[in-house]
């Protein structure tokens, strides 16, 4: 990913190919590319990679390109609104790698799924569109807060980008 801008890398967030490579990408670039993560809400294209702890037992639904069949399996052809709340959009990965900065590591998580902080058992797991609007405007208000008294002094207050919309990752 070498010689590409940081505007480039973004775009690939939606590559069947090259997903994966650019939100590694954009985690070692770091904090400068906040404002094009923000940029990206709205974005419905899956994202087609793999975040979160690599032994979570956790599902996570991706959608099949279009055209893809194997004989003999009948995949769905659309997916149900339970369905797409465990899919991972360009949208989403977006606020996850703000949060994965903000952590200091890409894998921080079990899954980029998104959860209210409520007690074990009685959260509601999944990305759905009230959290991800949720989100975003609380990674808007913590990048400005960012900007004014920096990283080091969010994370001594434990304050990451999500804790004023009361949600996290599962």
């Amino acid at each position: 990913m070498n010689g590409l801008t940081d505007e480039q890398v973004v775009m690939l967030l939606s590559s069947r190919q090259k997903g994966q490579n650019a939100a590694e990408e954009i985690f070692k670039r770091g904090s400068r590319l906040f404002d094009l993560l923000l940029a990206q809400e709205g974005d419905k294209d899956y994202f087609y990679g793999r975040l979160g702890n690599p032994y979570s037992a956790t599902a996570m639904i991706m959608p099949l390109p279009p055209g893809f069949e194997i004989p003999g399996f009948n995949f769905k052809k659309e997916l149900s609104e339970e369905d797409q709340e465990q899919t991972v959009t360009v949208e989403v990965v977006s606020l996850y790698l703000i949060s994965a900065i903000y952590f200091g590591k890409l894998h921080f998580a079990d899954n980029p799924l998104l959860v209210l902080r409520l007690p074990f058992g009685k959260q509601s797991v999944g990305n759905k569109q009230e959290y991800i609007i949720r989100g975003f405007h609380s990674a808007r208000e913590w990048i400005k807060k960012f900007k004014k008294v920096g990283m080091e002094s969010l994370r001594a207050q434990g304050e990451d980008p999500l804790k004023n919309a009361n949600l996290e990752w599962w």
